[in-house]
């Protein structure tokens, strides 16, 4: 069927399906105006017996419909291994020999993100030599691969300037903190120190009037961030943390600093 504009689209899909019942899917939707224009208003314009399965980064897109939301969580190990398989060699397990091993060690980088799996199985399938894995597996190692990072940022840049900021202090200095962290040998006393830091962050973004409240409930929406149920700190996965901290080193001046041997550089070329 084809559609013109979105007013086309309405008449045209109304005319077509009228009171039948249907299942729609509508894929990586991003806008709330986009899910309008293909289902109708939040009374809907299908039959009541007709489902509608949205996919999206931003939970807040279908606010106000009657909705069960499930969240996609990370692979296991598992099934992380069976997917990348699928990608790198074209069958639900791989071969039997280095590739073995080799695969486990790409599959951890990925942290069961099935985006991910899927990338890095591409990656790796054109490679037959042991080297070439090697060398792409440091490469991951060391630098996020630039398609992930891009497809990942595209939550990032729907955040208005204000969002961003705070989502790259949360990146670069709530989360994952390994160099203070190895000062309070204590689980508990971590926690606290966290939920310390996390304070003080929300006090100082008040105060630069970012509005923290808004802009943590809007992360939390897109998947950005999440809170730790027991202790209330922020959480983040390892690929969207890598994704935020290679967005900070971009830039053409550095305004974050996370380790400690770096600041310490910094303070001594500022003398």
């Amino acid at each position: 069927m084809q559609i013109n504009d979105k007013d086309d689209s309405i008449t045209k899909i109304r005319n077509r399906i009228g009171d039948m019942k249907v299942l729609v899917v509508l894929d990586d939707v991003d806008h709330k105006d986009q899910l309008d224009a293909l289902v109708g208003s939040q009374s809907g314009w299908f039959s009541g017996e007709s489902i509608t399965i949205v996919t999206c980064r931003d939970e807040s897109i279908s606010k106000g419909r009657q909705k069960v939301i499930y969240m996609v969580l990370e692979l296991d190990p598992a099934q992380s291994l069976k997917l990348f398989s699928q990608h790198a060699f074209k069958q639900p397990e791989p071969k039997s020999d280095w590739r073995g091993e080799l695969s486990k060690k790409v599959v951890s980088i990925s942290g069961g993100i099935p985006l991910c799996l899927h990338i890095f199985g591409s990656l790796f399938s054109d490679n037959k030599s042991i080297e070439g894995w090697e060398s792409k597996l440091e490469q991951l190692k060391r630098d996020q691969n630039e398609e992930v990072h891009v497809r990942l940022k595209i939550s990032y840049d729907s955040l208005d300037t204000k969002k961003q900021r705070i989502f790259l202090d949360i990146a670069c200095f709530l989360i994952g903190w390994e160099d203070w962290e190895q000062a309070y040998p204590g689980e508990l006393e971590r926690w606290e120190v966290r939920k310390e830091k996390k304070q003080y962050a929300m006090l100082m973004w008040e105060g630069s009037r970012l509005y923290p409240t808004d802009a943590i409930e809007e992360l939390q929406c897109k998947f950005l961030i999440s809170i730790n149920d027991e202790h209330g700190t922020f959480e983040m996965h390892d690929q969207i943390l890598d994704m935020g901290r290679n967005i900070v080193k971009q830039e053409p001046v550095a305004t974050r600093f996370w380790k400690n041997n770096e600041t310490s550089q910094m303070l001594q070329r500022t003398k």
